[in-house]
C-alpha cells in the first residue's frame, strides 16, 4: 500500500514529478534544435549569397560585421552584470588593472552614469547593426539562379529570418552566456582584455560625447510628477551576513535552534541544533560554551553532519570553574570544542546537536517569578536564531508576558528596532522567539514569567 502524499499516492506523485521534468527537458531540447536550425538558416543564405553575387566580397564583409557586432554585444552585455557585481566591493580587493576604472566610478557618479550611457550605446548600436546586417544577407540574391530548391524556397522567408536571427541568435550566442559567466565569476569577466578595454572605452566615449544628459533631463522631469519615497534602503542583512562569514574566518551560522524545556523544580533539559556553513577557506574550528545557574548534570554533543571522522576531534565536555555574577548569581560554564583536520570546504554544511540537563534551579519555576535568557550575537554571523522555552509536561505552571529586549547600540530607537524584528509566537504554554540575521554584537534577552 502507498504511503497517502496530499491526496494523493506517492507513486502517482512521483509518476506525476517525472513526466514534468520530461516535459521541461523536451522543452530544452526542443530550443537547443531550432538554434540549429537557426545557424543554418543563416549559413544558407551566406551561401547562396556568395555563390550568386557578383562580388562575393560584400558577403564576407557583412558575415565579419555580423562577427564583430555579436563579440560587442557579448562583452557589452557580460561587463553590465560583472560591474553591477563589483561595484560594491572595495578598490583594494581588486586587481590592479581594475582599480582605475572602478576608482572613477566610486569617485564620482558622472563617472558611473558615462559608464551606463557609454556601454548601452555600443551594445544598442551592436543590435541595431546585426539586425541590419541579418537583413542584408538574406536579401544578397539573385535568389533566381539559386540551384537548389529548398534555396528558393527561404527567399520568401527573409523577413523572417531577419526578426528571428538577430533575437535569438543574439540572446542564445551573445547576451545569456556572457550575463551567466558575469554572474558566477564577475571578477573573471572583468579581467578579460575586452572587457577591461570596453569599460573604459564606456566611461570615454559616455563622459565624451554626453550621452546621459537628455536622459537626465527626462529622469528629473518624470520624478516630478512621481511620489518621492523618503525611506532609505538599507542593505541586505543577507549580504552582510555573508560578507561577515566571508571576511572572517568563513564560518556563518545559518540557523541556531535552541530547545529549552523547564522541569517543576526549575532544572533545564535543552538541545541546541547549529547549523554551520564555509563561506570561506578557514572553518576548521568551533567552541560552544553553555552558563546556567545551576551545574550541568549531563550533556553530550553529536554530529549530524559533516566532514567523516578521521578528519574531526570531537573534545569531550568540559566543565569549567564557576563564574561569580554577583553575590547571589553564580555562571556554571560547560564548554564543547570541534576541531577539523583541514578547513571545511567552501558551501559544504556542518551540523552538531548539544543535549544537555542542569541540576535543579537552572531557571526560574516559582510562579510569580521573572525570568530572561539572553543570548549574543558574539563572534560568528547568525542567519537564522529561533529559541524556544516551554514548561515541562508535568509542570504545573505555564509562561507569560512573553517579550524581547535588544542591546545592538548606544542608541535607544536601535535597540528597540531591533527587539520588534523579533517575532514571538506562543506554544507549549511558552513561547518561541525567531530573529533572523541578527546584527554582530547584538544581545537579546527573551524575557517572561512564571504563572
Amino acid at each position: 500500500m502507498a504511503t497517502s502524499l496530499g491526496g494523493q499516492t506517492t507513486i502517482r506523485w512521483w509518476r506525476k514529478a517525472l513526466a514534468e521534468r520530461k516535459w521541461r527537458g523536451w522543452i530544452g531540447w526542443l530550443w537547443s534544435a531550432a538554434a540549429v536550425v537557426l545557424a543554418a538558416w543563416g549559413l544558407a543564405y551566406i551561401v547562396v549569397g556568395i555563390e550568386n553575387q557578383p562580388g562575393a566580397s560584400i558577403i564576407y564583409g557583412a558575415v565579419a560585421l555580423l562577427t564583430l557586432m555579436v563579440a560587442l554585444l557579448f562583452y557589452g552585455e557580460g561587463c553590465d552584470v560583472a560591474v553591477a557585481r563589483l561595484y560594491d566591493k572595495d578598490i583594494a580587493v581588486l586587481p590592479p588593472t581594475l582599480r582605475d576604472s572602478f576608482a572613477k566610478m566610486h569617485s564620482n557618479v558622472d563617472a558611473t552614469r558615462a559608464f551606463i550611457a557609454g556601454r548601452q550605446l555600443l551594445v544598442i548600436t551592436a543590435i541595431v547593426v546585426i539586425t541590419l546586417d541579418c537583413g542584408f544577407i538574406a536579401d544578397s540574391g539573385p535568389w533566381s539562379k539559386a540551384n537548389s530548391l529548398l534555396l528558393n524556397d527561404l527567399a520568401g522567408w527573409r523577413a523572417l529570418f531577419a526578426f528571428l536571427f538577430p533575437v535569438f541568435f543574439a540572446m542564445w550566442f551573445a547576451q545569456l552566456p556572457s550575463k551567466f559567466i558575469a554572474h558566477d565569476s564577475p571578477l573573471q569577466t572583468c579581467n578579460w582584455i575586452l572587457t577591461r578595454a570596453l569599460i573604459k572605452s564606456s566611461i570615454w566615449v559616455g563622459s565624451f560625447l554626453q550621452l546621459a544628459v537628455p536622459s537626465l533631463t527626462l529622469k528629473k522631469f518624470v520624478e516630478k510628477f512621481q511620489p518621492s519615497s523618503s525611506s532609505e534602503l538599507k542593505p541586505s542583512r543577507r549580504h552582510y551576513y555573508v560578507t561577515s562569514a566571508t571576511l572572517r574566518d568563513g564560518k556563518g551560522l545559518e540557523s541556531l535552534e535552541i530547545d529549552m524545556e523547564i522541569g517543576p523544580d526549575g532544572a533545564i533539559r535543552g538541545t541546541e541544533e547549529y547549523t554551520f556553513r564555509a563561506y570561506a577557506s578557514g572553518f576548521h574550528f568551533i567552541e560552544l560554551v553553555l552558563l546556567y545557574e545551576a551545574p550541568i548534570a549531563e550533556a553530550q554533543i553529536e554530529v549530524i553532519k559533516g566532514p567523516p571522522e578521521t578528519e574531526r576531534t570531537l573534545y569531550p565536555p568540559e566543565r569549567r570553574a564557576p563564574i561569580n555574577v554577583s553575590d547571589d548569581v553564580k555562571y556554571y560554564p560547560y564548554a564543547f570544542k570541534f576541531e577539523l583536520a583541514s578547513s571545511l570546504p567552501v558551501g559544504d554544511f556542518l551540523v552538531l546537536r548539544e543535549q544537555y540537563a542542569t541540576e535543579a534551579n537552572g531557571m526560574k519555576s516559582t510562579s510569580g517569578s521573572k525570568d530572561r535568557y539572553r543570548y549574543e550575537v558574539f563572534q560568528i554571523p547568525t542567519g537564522r536564531l529561533t529559541f524556544k522555552v516551554h514548561p515541562a509536561p508535568e509542570a504545573k505552571f505555564k509562561l507569560m508576558d512573553g517579550h524581547v529586549t535588544a542591546r545592538a547600540s548606544d542608541d535607544r530607537g536601535v535597540n528597540e528596532l531591533e527587539a520588534k524584528r523579533v517575532d514571538v509566537a506562543r506554544v507549549d504554554r511558552g513561547y518561541v522567539f525567531t530573529v533572523d540575521y541578527p546584527l554582530l554584537s547584538t544581545e537579546f534577552s527573551f524575557n517572561w514569567k512564571v504563572s
